[in-house]
């Protein structure tokens, strides 16, 4: 089997991932299946959050306020009295947006700990436990790996992005709903690859030996090209067609067996991510302005009163 190329700016330009050999696959430095969609981070919760109320002009123009009524002689009013409001204000939007994060954590942790069946790897880890579906172990979602053989059944959300190994109606078809992604609530085709469509049972499934040829992980969703080859066998093309989305669900189909490609930040659902969104509203944009005009024209008359003076 050949290695990926690599390509100017040193990444693979072709990703080569060998069926079930979890050792090959991890010494290719794929990334984990762990995804989050959180804002903070423990080292950044304090300055980016500081910073997220900051943006408000309004805050920051309370805050020079409040800092100049500390300076003695200048200020006719207590310090105490600008402080105060200050930090009730800043303190709720601070709590606010920990909250909403803190909630974004907990619904990544949920997903990141499903428990999800795979073939049993070439070598045996912690991560694995016994399952009661012959010839699987049960492993957390966040512990697939580029390269497991993952089962999936009716009705379940697609761990990472797969490519269609067998079904169980033994036609090597199974459809799928990916309006998680695309918002189409028509269900959608995907085949196995033609090099597979005499396997008829599981067991022939934990059987194959091969390596997938496929491009680097894309954001397009309706865009992926490489090859398959078993072991001894020429290699066959492949398409979308052959690919299940992570996000998307099973429909129509009780079981399917599918090798994982891409997982975690490299499935195309994480590549079309963006960052959770800092909640600035038009009219606080245009409080923004309208308190920065208040500070310039404040400005401008204690200038021109010195000047008077």
């Amino acid at each position: 089997f050949g290695r990926p190329s690599i390509d100017k700016d040193g990444e693979a330009a072709v990703r080569v991932v060998t069926l079930n050999d979890h050792h090959a696959n991890h010494v290719r430095g794929y990334k984990s299946n762990i995804l989050t969609t959180t804002k903070y981070t423990w080292i950044n919760l304090v300055p980016k959050a500081i910073f997220e109320q900051f943006r408000r002009f309004s805050n920051f123009y309370f805050m020079l306020i409040a800092v100049v009524s500390f300076i003695p002689g200048i200020s006719p009013s207590s310090p105490i009295t600008n402080v105060l409001p200050l930090l009730v204000v800043v303190g709720f939007g601070l709590a606010r947006d920990v909250y909403e994060d803190f909630v974004r954590r907990r619904a990544d942790t949920k997903s990141n700990r499903e428990p999800r069946l795979i073939l049993a790897r070439d070598k045996k880890d912690d991560h694995q436990s016994s399952s009661d579906v012959p010839g699987t172990v049960q492993v957390r979602t966040c512990h697939i790996a580029v390269g497991d053989i993952v089962r999936v059944t009716k009705g379940d959300i697609f761990p990472a992005d797969l490519m269609l190994l067998w079904a169980s109606d033994n036609t090597g078809t199974c459809y799928v709903s990916t309006a998680n992604l695309d918002g189409e609530s028509n269900l959608k085709r995907c085949l196995a690859p033609p090099a597979v469509k005499d396997v008829s049972s599981v067991d022939e499934v934990a059987a194959l030996k091969g390596e997938v040829s496929c491009q680097a992980p894309d954001a397009s969703l309706y865009k992926f090209e490489g090859t398959f080859a078993l072991s001894g066998a020429d290699p066959v093309p492949l398409d979308s067609s052959n690919l299940l989305l992570r996000g998307s669900v099973l429909r129509n189909t009780e079981e399917i067996y599918g090798l994982c490609v891409y997982a975690g930040f490299d499935t195309k659902v994480a590549l079309n991510m963006r960052n959770p969104p800092s909640k600035f509203s038009l009219l606080e944009r245009k409080l923004n302005w309208v308190v920065l005009a208040i500070f310039c024209f404040l400005a401008a008359t204690i200038v021109l009163s010195a000047i008077l003076a």
